[in-house]
């Protein structure tokens, strides 16, 4: 099924499996503790076989086209309430744990650099999310410190070169923050950003 801009879909299925994770989890890793089989989201933008959602409750969530299904379409990959408890009463790993579970794969951006390197972040360091919330440390993201600020100042000079104004500001400042403080808060304030303005372009 093709999906794009703006459609409402529902997650029909998680396919974690396929790429490595728990059969609890996404195929871009979190679990259905975090967002439940049968969610309703709509859709913010495309990439290849990765899908950006704005769920119902504000959230957003990545996704590989196949665990969605049309808001509109019958065509539901139906869950029994047995098979989604045994999901649900699964151990969620660890950070630590999934993050080994996470092939590690060096920051090679094609084209756009900036929101090449939010997708990065994000499948690099999957429990970015939790920490960021938290405001807690991430021992995966300290260990890759170096390789995370190489990318972060390429996604910035780039962002510098394709954004004006009040943007731009916002963007450098950002930047500046990630190397100050609180590493998981003000890389996911830095991603968050990349995320925003790239909804806005779209």
């Amino acid at each position: 099924m093709n999906f794009k801009q703006g459609q409402k879909v529902v997650i029909g299925r998680n396919l974690g499996q396929r790429n490595g994770n728990d059969k609890s989890e996404y195929y871009y890793s979190g679990t259905v503790k975090e967002v439940p089989l049968g969610s309703r989201a709509r859709i913010e933008y495309t990439q290849s076989n990765k899908i950006y959602l704005r769920l119902d409750n504000g959230e957003g969530w990545y996704v590989h086209p196949d665990e969605l299904q049309s808001k509109e379409s019958g065509e539901t990959d139906t869950i029994n309430s047995k098979d989604l408890s045994n999901l649900l009463s699964e151990t969620v790993p660890e950070s630590d744990s999934l993050e080994k579970k996470t092939a590690q794969k060096e920051f090679a951006p094609k084209f756009n650099v900036r929101e090449e390197y939010a997708i990065w972040i994000r499948e690099q360091f999957p429990e970015l999310k939790t920490h960021w919330a938290r405001g807690t440390d991430y021992s995966a993201l300290k260990k890759r410190k170096d390789e995370v600020m190489d990318g972060a100042k390429l996604a910035y000079e780039h962002a510098l070169k394709t954004t004006t104004g009040c943007t731009r500001s916002d963007f450098r400042d950002s930047y500046i923050e990630i190397s100050e403080g609180n590493l998981s808060r003000n890389l996911g304030n830095f991603v968050e950003l990349i995320e925003r303005v790239a909804r806005n372009l779209r």
